[in-house]
């Protein structure tokens, strides 16, 4: 548990860079990096009927497809280093 913890930590910036390829396009841009972790953050924890009925700027937000790409990335990633490092590093040679 604690090695599949360590991996998940070390990929936070890979995780962030997915998410800002994603979705910071030209019609949606962030004004900073941290613009676009808290949009980020924010399509996760609050649902889009949340959104829409608290007037949050939601035109022009991505949807579920965008996101399910984001976590299959995530962790594609995580896999893709596991499986590196349990063949390549740890493995038995």
């Amino acid at each position: 548990m604690l090695y599949w913890t360590i991996l998940i930590l070390a990929n936070l910036p890979v995780f962030f860079l997915i998410g800002w390829l994603l979705f910071d396009n030209a019609e949606n841009a962030a004004e900073s990096f941290f613009t676009t972790v808290l949009l980020l953050l924010q399509a996760i924890f609050v649902p889009r009927i949340v959104r829409v009925f608290l007037d949050m700027d939601d035109e022009g937000s991505f949807g579920l497809f965008e996101f399910a790409v984001f976590v299959g990335g995530c962790i594609a990633v995580v896999y893709g280093e596991h499986f590196l490092l349990t063949n390549y590093v740890f493995g038995n040679q």
